[in-house]
């Protein structure tokens, strides 16, 4: 195992925090954390209804930031408290269809090497 994607279902109907973790460092920056957001997001569309997804990210973490940007995730709150900020991505409007599905068409998901 190289690390872990978790989706949080809010108590709002519709909305969850989603968040990743490569922990092995020598599977970082291969897609794989990306496959696993997309994956999971896929998940919470199709089967729970999730119309909104929140990521606390925290500010020095510019690889997650890029990443979830690169997804279409939009900051939205910062908490300077904590150095974290909060983005968020809507999944119920066009430019989300058309940006997600063309990511989700680009995946190569195939076997990876065992670290």
């Amino acid at each position: 195992m190289v690390g872990d994607v978790n989706l949080f279902i809010s108590n709002d109907c519709g909305e969850a925090e989603i968040e990743v973790m490569v922990a092995e460092k020598s599977a970082r920056k291969c897609g794989i954390g990306t496959e696993a957001i997309i994956a999971m997001m896929l998940y919470g569309i199709q089967h729970l209804g999730i119309k909104k997804y929140f990521a606390v990210i925290g500010d020095e973490n510019q690889d997650s930031i890029k990443l979830f940007s690169r997804l279409g995730f939009n900051k939205v709150k910062e908490t300077p408290v904590f150095k974290e900020s909060t983005y968020q991505m809507t999944t119920n409007n066009e430019t989300f269809h058309q940006r997600f599905y063309k990511e989700v068409s680009a995946l190569k998901i195939g076997p990876y090497k065992f670290l």
